[in-house]
């Protein structure tokens, strides 16, 4: 017997999108020959039978994301951070992990920038990141400022191309979930944190 399960699931990529969004949805810079997959794929998962495939080959100097956007803000204080096991074609491609505050007519970004992990070209690997490494974007107000989990207007995967080189590559990613929660607890097991009082 379980109790009523502690959902940390924000996607898996088994069945509907997260609720209140359109979806994943890809974006990029206008007036650029970027192209971009941003899609659920079956045959390649950590979990289950499928994942988020994001193949990019992005023009110099410009942008891309793969992402889901919230027709309303979330609240994801619950958690101590996101957690998704990630693949790559090949291991250092710059990867940006963004974070949409504010509201769904005025978000803002934040970002952790980082690169895929040695191991990842070769098999899934999880990556763990705290909500005080995600920061507010060096183009908006106050950037620097560290994410609010309990404001959030969307979630993306992405890219900036530096000049004069095409960046191309693919991504796979399962599993996204808020860190520190399980997708189950049983109903007998001890807590955590026994009472004192």
């Amino acid at each position: 017997a379980s109790a009523p399960a502690v959902s940390g699931v924000i996607d898996d990529f088994e069945g509907a999108s997260p609720t209140g969004t359109a979806g994943w949805e890809s974006y990029f810079q206008d007036n650029t020959d970027t192209r971009l997959t941003c899609a659920p794929e079956s045959g390649n998962a950590h979990g289950g039978a499928a994942s988020l495939k994001f193949e990019f080959d992005v023009a110099p100097t410009s942008w891309a994301t793969c992402g889901f956007y919230f027709d309303s803000v979330k609240n994801w204080s619950a958690g101590q951070g996101l957690s998704f096991y990630l693949r790559a074609d090949r291991a250092g491609l710059p990867l940006d992990v963004d974070l949409y505050g504010g509201s769904p007519g005025g978000r803002s970004t934040y970002i952790l920038r980082m690169e895929t992990p040695s191991g990842s070209e070769n098999d899934w690997t999880l990556v763990e990141i705290g909500w005080v490494d995600i920061l507010r974007a060096e183009w908006e107000d106050n950037p620097g400022t560290p994410f609010n989990p309990a404001e959030v207007t969307g979630f993306s995967i992405g890219l900036s191309a530096p000049e004069q080189e095409r960046i191309s590559g693919t991504i796979w990613l399962d599993d996204l979930s808020l860190l520190g929660l399980t997708t189950s607890v049983p109903a007998d097991s001890p807590t955590a944190q026994p009472s004192t009082a």
